[in-house]
């Protein structure tokens, strides 16, 4: 073969290589990972593998993860939909910090009531 082709012959065989990673990678290197799915993932597969220091993709993909990849992709997807929710919650926190409501006593007592629920509704979107 020409050099060219060569050099063309060799890319895709490293292309075709990696993306037999593609699944571990995307497993692993989930942002939504927070230490509790290390663990359950470490519990899966039967050791520690959170990252540190010395952590590497070179090493991780040397671990052949592909039979736990089902469990692995459960924790990951979990983990996945936990972030969105804390993202959520993050951003309800945010919009709601400066707004505060009256309160009222509840008939003759000392308990506290929310004094409109009109304003609670606006809020929300009603």
């Amino acid at each position: 073969l020409p050099p060219p082709l060569k050099i063309c012959a060799l890319t895709i065989s490293a292309i075709s290589k990696f993306t037999e990673n593609i699944r571990v990678i995307s497993c692993l290197c989930n942002p939504g990972i927070r230490p509790r799915h290390w663990v359950q993932m470490s519990d899966v597969i039967g050791y520690d593998i959170t990252p540190n220091s010395g952590s590497s993709l070179r090493k991780i993909l040397k671990l052949n993860l592909e039979e736990f990849m089902d469990k692995l992709e459960e924790v990951s997807v979990a983990a996945t939909k936990e972030h969105a929710l804390e993202m959520e919650l993050k951003m309800m926190k945010s919009q709601w910090s400066d707004i505060s409501f009256s309160t009222t006593n509840y008939r003759d007592t000392t308990i506290k009531i929310v004094g409109s629920v009109e304003l609670i509704e606006t809020y929300l979107g009603k």
